[in-house]
This record gives C-alpha cells, structure tokens and sequence, in this order.
C-alpha cells in the first residue's frame, strides 16, 4: 500500500524538478508510469482521507505538468513569433510594388 504512495509522491517530485527538461519521449514514459502508479492507488483500500491526500497530489501533478505544457507552447509561440517578424522584415526590405508604366 504505501510502496504506490510513497512512488507517487516521488513521481511528483520528479515532474516538479525535471519535468521541463523532459523531451517527448521521457514524456510518454512518465504517462505511462503514472498512469500505473494510479491503477495500483486505484485497487487500493483506501480510506476517505488517504484518497483525499492522493488526489491532493495527483493535483499537483496536474498542475506542475500542466505548467510545463503551457510554457512550452508559449516559448514555441515566441519562436514564431520571431521568424515572422524577421520574414516580414526581410519581406518589407526587398518589396516593391511594380510601378504604372505610362
């Protein structure tokens, strides 16, 4: 019983601290990990405030992972941001509407 909890506050620890660095990959294996460690909790007696504590940190989880994401679509948004502001400058630069021929 407690060998699940105690994994699922290291789970936790380990998004908090490192889930930033996590490429793809290591993203979908931490999914999977936790998607086991929540189906091991799952078949658990449990009492109503054990499970209290439990979804208290799979909140966390939720939270920290959700903050991750939320960053990472936000530097990707900057990123191309940036390119087209320097494609529209380059663009502006070069441009010239052709000129009326009389």
């Amino acid at each position: 019983k407690h060998n699940a909890v105690y994994e699922l506050h290291l789970f936790r620890e380990n998004i908090q601290k490192h889930g930033s660095k996590y490429s793809q990959m290591e993203w979908e294996q931490a999914i999977e990990e936790y998607a086991d460690i929540c189906k091991r909790l799952d078949e658990m007696p449990l009492t109503d405030e054990e499970r209290m504590e439990i979804d208290k940190v799979k909140g966390e989880i939720a939270g920290h992972a959700t903050t991750i994401a939320a960053q990472d679509i936000s530097d990707k948004i900057q990123t191309i941001a940036n390119e087209i502001e320097s494609f529209a400058e380059g663009f502006n630069k070069t441009f010239q509407l052709p000129t009326k021929r009389k």
